[in-house]
């Protein structure tokens, strides 16, 4: 039944018993312990030592300063990367040489109860399990139980237009404290039960599912901190295992608040960049190796707080408009991190071109782009590469060879079908030589340079005359619809907006020489 969170005397727990695999090296659980400037990480890793009663060993990723004091015991590794390198590079490291037949990962501010590794071993059924310990939080001044706070069995992933804090574009699904799902099943039968979500403090698996199914933690796409807990539930319990809370046993976590602070220097873009494309991921089942879709573990749980009733029609409402864009030009934006589709959640501009172009993919011969993109611009993006949309060009025309131009000498690049130039879109010269590189044959141009209103003039009314006049011209990013009228003067000027979600207008013109787009 559920344990009191009272600190018995170990000596009574009977360590033989314990059904641990047999393995080589003798250590039945690797304990890791990512950490940064932790205060309490001493603390923690002493109370480790002396609640566990089967044999293990703890790894300390230490990412930024050493502690003043360590612990010196043989069976604590301390692992130093040189420069911080966040909590996901942190637990993969230790994971990585850790010799244990299952893994607890804890973060560096955790008291534990007695014994806490043999009842989260014993009750560890199947391989493809992660369990959860029950959470009560920490009084970190005494070292115990803060007995003022209800303890935590159940989370649930919030429905992703709820963000936590939506004024920073969080449009993220997130772990939530599931304190009804607690009361409702506080009976002894679901001392072990099914959590659809977790915190992330605190979890434990077995080295192999770690390894060889969840291949470690995704450090690319997510950034070095987010979503670690929605990475692992979403994981599992797609992939065809479970996520369980273990009431038989607890540990009490830190809430740092005011009062401690978080000790280190966190990236909210960063974060939030992980919190989106996390959503984006999930909800839209890009996950190859899945046996379940994401409504499949909604339904599992069903009612789920913050989802509403029907939430099908409305996550995917707005991209009704783009379903046949998914399959093509739309999914190679989101391959190569182009933040022109809306599968990203930034422009709305990949059906716009999908129309243009959808019966034109075999004709066309020559893209010029203007602004190739450099990933220190494009933070808001998680798995953005360097010239994102001159690739998404390339693969969407196969027989075309792609231009691009920027100020910035280190954006300049060959690839196959690709070729970038220098080019000060705010000097003609610049532009007339850009133009005599490339030639004048050119079937579609696009504007994603400075986003002046002065160089967007400037730049179409010089390039425009030397073209062939089948050619389309995209401005992106029109700031000034003013631009409009001293374009119209010459060409025929279409213009596309949208309405963003986080409440600013999304600008296109389409300028041709002849009458119609």
């Amino acid at each position: 039944m559920a344990v009191d969170p009272v600190r018995n005397n170990t000596s009574e727990i009977n360590v033989e018993t314990t059904k641990v695999g047999q393995i080589s090296n003798g250590v039945d659980l690797s304990v890791i312990i990512p950490s940064r400037n932790e205060i309490f990480l001493n603390q923690t890793i002493k109370d480790i030592l002396s609640q566990a009663v089967t044999n293990i060993e703890i790894i300390v990723a230490i990412d930024e300063k050493w502690p003043d004091e360590i612990v010196q015991d043989k069976k604590v590794t301390y692992l130093h990367p040189g420069v911080p390198m966040g909590m996901r590079h942190g637990i993969n490291s230790c994971a990585a040489i850790a010799r244990g037949t299952y893994l607890m990962k804890t973060d560096g501010h955790c008291l534990f109860a007695p014994g806490f590794d043999k009842v989260l071993i014993e009750n560890h059924l199947e391989d493809n399990w992660v369990q959860i310990p029950r959470r009560y939080s920490l009084d970190g001044q005494n070292w115990k139980v803060d007995r003022h706070r209800r303890y935590r069995d159940y989370h649930f992933l919030c429905y992703p237009q709820k963000g936590k804090d939506p004024k920073d574009g969080d449009d993220g699904m997130h772990g939530v404290e599931w304190p009804q799902r607690t009361y409702e099943r506080s009976d002894p039968k679901y001392d072990i039960d099914d959590t659809m979500g977790m915190q992330g403090s605190c979890w434990f698996m077995t080295k192999n599912h770690f390894d060889n199914f969840l291949h470690g933690l995704n450090e690319k796409d997510y950034g070095n901190i987010a979503q670690e807990g929605e990475e692992i539930c979403n994981k599992t319990w797609l992939g065809g295992g479970a996520v369980k809370v273990n009431k038989k046993t607890w540990y009490a976590h830190l809430h740092k608040g005011k009062l401690y602070g978080r000790m280190y220097h966190l990236d909210i873009k960063s974060e939030v960049r992980g919190h989106n494309w996390s959503a984006e991921y999930w909800m839209n089942n890009r996950w190859p190796e899945r046996v379940h879709n994401i409504n499949w573990l909604i339904n599992k749980f069903w009612p789920v707080p913050t989802w509403p009733e029907k939430w099908k029609e409305l996550y995917y409402a707005g991209q009704k408009r783009i379903d046949s864009d998914l399959s093509q030009l739309g999914l190679l934006a989101y391959k190569y991190g182009s933040d022109k589709c809306p599968q990203l959640g930034h422009h709305h501009y990949t059906p716009v071109y999908y129309n243009l172009f959808k019966d034109k993919r075999e004709t066309v011969k020559k893209v010029l782009e203007i602004g190739v993109g450099s990933p220190q611009n494009m933070l808001h993006l998680s798995h953005y590469i360097k010239g994102a949309s001159l690739y998404m060009w390339r693969d969407f025309f196969p027989k075309a060879q792609i231009f691009g131009a920027d100020i910035l000498p280190e954006l300049v690049f060959k690839d196959d079908r690709i070729e970038t130039f220098q080019t000060d879109q705010s000097k003609k010269e610049d532009l007339d030589n850009l133009i005599a590189k490339t030639g004048t044959d050119i079937d579609l141009v696009v504007d994603d340079g400075s986003h002046n209103p002065k160089d967007q003039v400037l730049t179409c009314l010089t390039l425009m005359p030397k073209l062939k006049k089948e050619v389309i011209y995209v401005i992106e990013d029109v700031a000034d619809t003013g631009i409009i009228d001293e374009l119209k003067k010459k060409y025929n000027v279409f213009y596309e907006k949208f309405r963003h979600k986080y409440g600013w207008c999304d600008r296109l013109v389409i300028v041709t020489k002849s009458k119609s787009k």
